[in-house]
C-alpha cells in the first residue's frame, strides 16, 4: 500500500478533542497532518440521546435477562445501522481520499473500494473471555461474529 495523501478517519468521538480515547484519534490524526496527509475526521457517533436511553434501559432489560451483560448501545445493531450510515455519508462527502482508519474493530468500509485500516488495542472477545473473565450471552456472540466478519474484509489492522 502506498502512503495516503487523504485519509478519512473515523472515530466514536472527536478526534479533534485530546481527552478522546486515551488521546489515540488526537495524536494520530495530528501525526498524519504533520506527515502532508490531509485528514477528514468523522465521529460516528452521532447520536448522543438514543445511546443514553438504550444503555440506560435497554441494556437492563439485557441485564435482567443475561447476568453480566455488557452488550450496550455501542455494540448494538441499532448503533450498527446509524455508524454505516454515517461511514457512507462521509465516503460520498470525500471521493479523493486513499483511506479509510477506523479507531476500533467493528468498522469497515464497506461503501467504496478505497482500503480500510482498523486501529484498537484488543477484540471484543478477548475483553470479554480474558479481561472480564466471563460467559459471553447471545447478543454478545452476535456482535462478536459481526466484528470478525469486519477485521476480515478490512485491508489491514494494528493491535495496540
Amino acid at each position: 500500500m502506498h502512503a495516503p495523501k487523504e485519509a478519512i478517519f473515523f472515530t466514536k468521538g472527536d478526534s479533534a478533542d485530546i481527552s478522546n480515547w486515551s488521546n489515540v484519534p488526537y495524536f494520530f490524526t495530528r501525526t498524519l497532518e504533520e506527515k502532508g496527509v490531509t485528514v477528514h475526521r468523522v465521529n460516528i457517533d452521532d447520536h448522543r440521546r438514543l445511546r443514553k436511553y438504550y444503555n440506560r434501559y435497554i441494556k437492563k432489560i439485557y441485564g435482567a435477562i443475561y447476568p453480566q451483560n455488557d452488550y450496550d448501545y455501542q455494540r448494538s445493531k441499532i448503533s450498527k445501522f446509524f455508524f454505516d450510515r454515517n461511514i457512507k455519508r462521509a465516503v460520498a462527502a470525500h471521493l479523493n481520499a486513499d483511506l479509510c482508519i477506523f479507531i476500533g474493530f467493528e468498522f469497515w468500509s464497506a461503501f467504496s473500494a478505497v482500503p480500510t485500516l482498523l486501529f484498537c488495542d484488543w477484540i471484543y472477545k478477548i475483553y470479554q473471555e480474558e479481561h472480564l473473565k466471563k460467559q459471553v450471552n447471545p447478543l454478545e456472540q452476535d456482535f462478536m461474529r459481526r466484528q470478525r466478519g469486519d477485521r476480515q474484509r478490512a485491508a489491514d489492522g494494528i493491535v495496540v
